[in-house]
Parts: C-alpha cells; sequence; structure tokens
C-alpha cells in the first residue's frame, strides 16, 4: 500500500526534474512511510512511497535487471508467488522478495497480458524503456486510485490530486458539466473529475502515453460480465452455495496478512463484517481487535460486535459517535482529496482514527451488499418491471423511463429537477450525462452502476483515502474479482430481489450464529442532520453566508431553502443534500479555485 507520483514529457526535448516527483511525494507521505524511491530519465520521471506489508524493497521504484522496466505500486497483488513460479522460476519466489519486486520481471516477460493475470488490489506506473512507454494501470474493482493530468508540455500521475498542487499551472478550470452529477451521485463517476484535463484511470484499465504525444492509448483489460473467468458451474441453488462456499474460503486465505503482523477488523455486528471477521481469524489465522462504533443512541451495534468478538477471542475497541468536531470534519474532507458528498465518511473516519493505534492492516466487509443484493433500493427493479408489464405504455413517472437513467446509486442526493434549484441555469444547462448500457436484467442493471460506479468512486475512495490518511492498508476481500464475477454468472433467482440477501445469509448462516447471519441491516450511525442544524451550524453558516455566497455556480436561495427545511430526524433529505454542497465548495475553496465562471467556459466540454 502507497502512494505513486510522476510523469512524462509530451515533447521531444526537455529534461524531467527529479525534485518535481518528489515534492509530489512529499504531499502523499501518509501513504507510505518506510521509503521513498524516484526512477529518473530524461523525459520520464517515475517514484513511489512504500507503506511496508510484503517483503522487502532495498530499492525503489521496483526495476528489473537492466533498469529498462520499472513499476511503481500502490496496493497488494495476492498471487505474486504463484506468477513468480510459473513464469519467472522458483528464486522469484522467495520470501525475501516481494509482490512489487517480482512485477518488473513478470511484464518483461508477458507484456499486457500480465495484468488480467494479477489477483488483488492495484494501481500501477510502468515505464517501458524498450518502447519508450508509460502505462498506467488500475484494478479491475478501482479499489486503488490513480488520477492523470495533462497539459502542453507533460503528463503527470498520481494517487491523489492533492499531489498535482505541486505544479505552478495547477489547478486547471472546472469540469462544470460535472457539477449536475456530482449533486446527483454525490460523487463524480469515474474517468471524469471536476477539473479539466484531469482525469480518474478507470477501474480495470490501462492508459498509455509515448514521447511527443498527450493523446493516450486507452484499453479496457476487464469489464464486469465480458470473458470472465470465474463462472458458476452450479445446477442448483444448493451446488451454488457450496461453489460459494469454497470461492469464499479461498480468497480470504490469499487476502491474509504475512505471520506476525498486526491487523484489526471493522465490525458492525451485521452479517457481512461478522462474516469477513470470522473466516479471517478462523481461515487465514488473522489476529487483531474489532473496531466497531458506540451509537449512545442505540447500543445494538456495538452489543452485536461485541458478541461476535467473544465467539472468536477478540478484543472489541469501540469509538464512540457523539458529535465529531468540526475538526475532525474538516480533516476528513481534506483526506478524502475528491468531492464526496457522503456524509458516512465522517464516521467511519472516526472509527479508523482508532484503529491506526492497533494495526497496519484492517479488514472491511465493503461491497457484500452491492454482490448480494443486499440494499432495500434494489426492489425498485422489480417495481420497474411490474409496472411495465401492467401498465404497458401508460407506465407513470420514474417507473416509465429507463432505470439506469432515473437510478443514482444507494446514496444519491438530488433528484434532476432539485438540482435545478440550486445550481446556476448555465451550469444546469451544460450537465452531462452518464452513458450506462442496461444489463441482462433490471435488478443486473441497479448493480451494475453501483458495482461499477458508486463503488468506486464513493465507497472505495473514502475506505481508501481515510485509512491511509491514518497509515493504514484496507482490505476489502468480498470485492475480490473472482468472486465478482461468480456472483454476476449466477441466475438473478439465486440471489434474490427484495434486497434481503439470501444466498449469502443462507451461506453464512453455516460459519456464525443464524441470529446474526438474519440479523437486520444497519449502517454506521450518521446522523448528519442533526450535526449540520446543531452542533456544526456556525460552519454551516460561515460556508453558506462566505464561500458559497462568493462563488457564482451557486442559487443561494435555493440553498438556504434547505438549510431552512433543515430535519434534525434525518427523515428528509435537506441534510444530504446541503452536506454534498458544502463538501464540493470544501474542495473547490481549498483547491483554488476560480470562484466566477462565463458562460462560454461552461460550454466548453473537453475530451479525452
Amino acid at each position: 500500500m502507497c502512494g505513486i507520483a510522476g510523469w512524462i514529457t509530451t515533447e521531444m526535448t526537455g529534461l524531467a526534474p527529479q525534485r518535481e516527483t518528489v515534492r509530489m511525494l512529499d504531499l502523499m507521505a501518509h501513504r507510505g512511510p518506510d521509503g521513498q524511491g524516484v526512477y529518473q530519465g530524461s523525459r520520464i520521471s517515475v517514484g513511489m512511497n512504500r507503506l511496508a506489508i510484503v517483503g522487502q524493497a532495498p530499492e525503489l521504484p521496483f526495476a528489473n535487471a537492466d533498469k529498462r522496466i520499472v513499476v511503481a505500486l500502490n496496493g497488494e497483488i495476492y498471487n505474486w508467488r504463484e506468477l513468480a513460479q510459473e513464469f519467472l522460476g522458483p528464486e522469484f519466489a522467495r520470501k525475501d522478495w516481494s509482490d512489487g519486486a517480482v512485477l518488473p520481471y513478470l511484464f518483461e516477460v508477458l507484456g499486457e497480458s500480465l495484468f488480467e493475470r494479477l489477483v488483488g488490489m492495484f494501481a500501477l506506473a510502468i515505464w517501458d524503456a524498450r518502447w519508450n512507454r508509460l502505462t498506467l494501470v488500475r484494478d479491475r474493482l478501482g479499489i486503488k486510485p490513480l488520477f492523470w493530468w495533462r497539459n502542453a508540455e507533460r503528463v503527470a500521475f498520481a494517487s491523489e490530486m492533492q499531489a498535482f498542487r505541486t505544479w505552478d499551472q495547477f489547478p486547471p478550470a472546472i469540469a462544470y458539466q460535472w457539477m449536475v452529477p456530482y449533486l446527483h451521485f454525490r460523487f463524480v463517476p469515474h474517468p471524469h473529475t471536476l477539473l479539466e484535463n484531469v482525469w480518474k484511470v478507470s477501474p480495470g484499465t490501462a492508459v498509455t502515453f509515448s514521447y511527443g504525444s498527450n493523446a493516450p492509448d486507452i484499453v479496457s483489460y476487464w469489464v464486469l460480465g465480458q470473458e470472465n473467468s470465474y463462472r458458476s458451474r452450479a445446477a442448483s441453488y444448493g451446488e451454488a452455495r457450496e461453489e460459494l462456499d469454497a470461492l469464499l474460503r479461498r480468497v480470504i486465505w490469499d487476502h491474509r496478512v504475512p505471520l506476525g503482523m498486526a491487523s484489526a477488523f471493522l465490525l458492525s455486528g451485521g452479517v457481512d463484517s461478522s462474516l469477513m471477521t470470522t473466516l479471517a481469524v478462523r481461515e487465514a489465522a488473522a489476529m487483531g481487535p474489532a473496531m466497531t462504533l458506540d451509537d449512545p443512541h442505540d447500543v445494538r451495534e456495538r452489543e452485536n460486535a461485541e458478541a461476535t468478538a467473544r465467539l472468536l477471542g477478540i478484543p472489541v475497541i469501540p469509538t464512540r459517535v457523539g458529535t465529531p468536531s468540526i475538526h475532525h470534519l474538516i480533516d476528513v474532507l481534506k483526506a478524502l482529496d475528491e468531492p464526496l458528498g457522503d456524509p458516512t465518511a465522517v464516521s467511519l473516519g472516526l472509527v479508523l482514527q482508532e484503529a491506526k493505534n492497533y494495526g497496519r492492516v484492517i479488514f472491511s466487509g465493503e461491497g457484500a451488499d452491492e454482490l448480494f443484493l443486499g440494499y432495500s433500493v434494489y426492489r425498485r427493479a422489480r417495481w420497474h418491471q411490474w409496472a411495465r408489464r401492467l401498465g404497458g405504455a401508460r407506465v407513470w413517472g420514474l417507473l416509465g423511463q429507463a432505470l439506469q437513467e432515473t437510478y443514482y446509486g444507494v446514496g444519491g442526493t438530488f433528484t434532476p429537477s432539485g438540482t435545478r434549484e440550486v445550481v446556476e441555469d448555465p451550469i444546469w444547462a451544460a450537465r452531462a450525462t452518464l452513458a450506462i448500457p442496461p444489463a441482462s436484467s433490471p435488478i443486473r442493471t441497479l448493480q451494475f452502476i453501483d458495482l461499477t460506479y458508486s463503488l468506486p468512486d464513493d465507497v472505495l475512495t473514502k475506505s481508501d483515502r481515510l485509512a491511509m490518511a491514518w497509515g493504514m492498508e484496507l482490505r476489502v476481500p468480498f470485492l475480490d474479482h473472482r468472486l465478482v464475477e461468480w456472483v454476476w454468472s449466477i441466475p438473478d433467482r439465486w440471489l434474490g430481489t427484495r434486497g434481503d440477501k439470501p444466498l449469502w445469509r443462507n451461506l453464512a448462516s453455516q460459519s456464525i450464529p443464524r441470529a446474526v447471519a438474519y440479523r437486520e441491516k444497519s449502517g454506521f450511525p450518521t446522523p448528519v442532520s442533526s450535526w449540520l442544524a446543531g452542533p456544526w451550524r456556525e460552519w454551516v453558516d460561515d460556508m453558506v453566508n462566505g464561500p458559497l455566497t462568493r462563488r457564482s455556480l451557486w442559487k443561494m436561495t435555493g440553498i438556504r431553502q434547505l438549510l431552512e427545511h433543515l430535519d434534525p430526524s434525518g427523515q428528509r433529505p435537506q441534510g444530504r443534500q446541503l452536506f454534498a454542497i458544502l463538501a464540493l465548495e470544501s474542495w473547490l475553496t481549498a483547491m483554488q479555485t476560480r470562484p466566477s465562471y462565463d458562460e462560454e467556459e461552461v460550454a466548453h466540454v473537453p475530451n479525452y
């Protein structure tokens, strides 16, 4: 788990000073306190900070014997020994090597076919001096982040967008067309960002640059549902459950930490985190405390976590929710690096800040709800299907529109009409749309959106940034691509479409108590409306009367109406909506973007 950064010149002449890469790495020092190194060529620079989890790294970044292939790695490759044994020989699979150290040699042998063989979470920067090419690669589910930014002279890349702030030309103009989609989703969907000419490498994608050109060659080496390897062969529900059980145990084993390394678990007491913690302890011999949130208004979460931990013989470290301080809120918003209107990041930040005292690796059960259809909002697919069958051409409201055009994920904030009340008309008129193809069924369409966009751009973004902000590696075994491919291959009816995860709960009941396996879903306690209306109100008023008022993007009448109708109980959406706006404005202010715009600028929509 590391931070990577560097750049390549797009002109045929010019020297790339090493100090620029070092400055970028220094802004991401939290991503790797165990070493820093930079490879320097005449027109290329590749560097990385390292958080040591596996093996040794005497030289950073990693290089092959003749140093013509250089690799900077952020993440973990779980099958590196198997690949080294198969393609390089047993001497490369020794314990004193590491996943990063073998990558240049594997790339030398396999080239770009290496990417589809890797099992793990990773972002890679690969410099191949044989062809003068820089390739940026991101894992299939987007667990690890990677950005690139281009101007007339160079293309720079980094694990976090804030690293580009070392350059005089940064930040570029706001990409206004993605403001409205941000307010819908509460995140900016990849490959886009809210800055012009700054892009995310999309999950399952390789982006290659060559000397003399800043136009990338972009290739998707993995697409959900297309030629995926891990397909179910089960002929019945029972066989599917047995297949899933075997695959899950294999995945948990592969995600194990080195013997003796301290680790911890995010344990809520629900089925997902309870099963993940149980299998990690029993199958992979991972040991450490369970980190949980203690909500003074509802102690069930803590009590459930404590009951599971007692069965496993591990301690529980509760973190009191209470009212997070404004200082904590600001720290979280800064650490997120991107505009992210997800208030659960505040609660997650509390527990991860405590977890840093107990180990370098923390396990999380993220992804099970998206994989096994655990959100009640997925019932919408059934309503949509029924409405079309019953109403024919006379279906009403949103049910009359394509699902992929109206569904904004589990955490969607504003409706399309709602955004028009809070952003200026030119911004609303210039809004971009996200083209999402329908999947094989309505329920799979919703699942595709969440797996492809909500997970990498929201859930995994906050998990990565907040864990790294406090010097930890967060592992998400349930998002191993082998599990994802397997789930995508089974019939819908085995997954269920009511948002209650029948297959998953049935499987879990074989390893954890049935009462836990079938316990009602609960999330991180995050009473954001109450916080905004009460202890954070002074900060809210300062933002509304200060930065928001000075920036010409907003309709202040609409924003003040949100504030007036703020419901501390959280039953209405104004709290989530206001938080999304404030999180965006905090990011725009931190990036020192221009507070005004002109209509010609707004209408300009740049492409790759």
